[in-house]
């Protein structure tokens, strides 16, 4: 069937009756199996990886007695214990990947594990072994991840007559860079801030072109 993917109250146009007169933003629409057509994540105003929390379920009730009102058929498909079972935070992990962690870990990992987590993935990588092919990937990954954490570091604390590099812009409180011909002393505690801005707020590097640019 077909959905919309990006359905929640900033694209939904109602007139002054709040009578609902148009529907926007379907570039990312597509067909879905009829298992994904699940209510809408946004009921409680929560993010979609908090759609099975406390007050999900609170609003799903409410939100419950109106559809049986309208569609009897649907809300006898969907139940009252819908936020409590597995379907609706499967359907969210596999058509919101960014929320795939969070769904998992708050409502999925419940319900196939009675242990605490830490204690679940500690007898996991514990079956795996010292020298299993996964504990293995994870150590390669982490030491990637702390080499890659010490380069950026290294690049904050350049002194500044190294090559131009990117500057926070001083005028500009949202932490903008721009190019320059040198590299503004930034101490390492204020390091996390800095490295965070880059993802969502760099313009590229003198002659360089913007396809070019990638932050991962």
């Amino acid at each position: 069937m077909l959905a919309h993917a990006d359905l929640r109250p900033s694209n939904i146009i109602v007139d002054e009756q709040l009578c609902i007169k148009g529907i926007i933003d379907w570039e990312w629409a597509g067909t879905v199996p009829l298992q994904f057509f699940m209510p809408p994540t946004w009921i409680a105003g929560r993010l979609p990886d908090e759609a099975t929390g406390v007050f999900y379920q609170i609003e799903y009730r409410r939100f419950f007695d109106v559809l049986q009102a309208k569609s009897a058929q649907l809300a006898k498909e969907w139940g009252r214990k819908l936020p409590t079972e597995a379907n609706l935070p499967m359907a969210i992990a596999l058509r919101r990947h960014s929320c795939f962690i969070g769904i998992y870990y708050r409502a999925l990992f419940p319900l196939f594990y009675r242990t605490p987590i830490r204690e679940t993935i500690g007898q996991f990588f514990d079956r795996d072994g010292i020298d299993g092919s996964l504990t293995l990937e994870v150590q390669r990954r982490v030491k990637d991840s702390e080499e890659y954490g010490r380069y950026l570091n290294e690049l904050l604390e350049e002194p500044q007559a190294a090559s131009p590099r990117l500057q926070l812009a001083p005028e500009n409180p949202t932490g903008l860079l721009k190019p320059s011909s040198s590299f503004s002393s930034i101490s390492s505690s204020s390091s996390a801030a800095f490295i965070a801005s880059l993802r969502s707020s760099m313009t590229p590097l003198a002659g360089a072109s913007s396809s070019s640019i990638a932050i991962t």
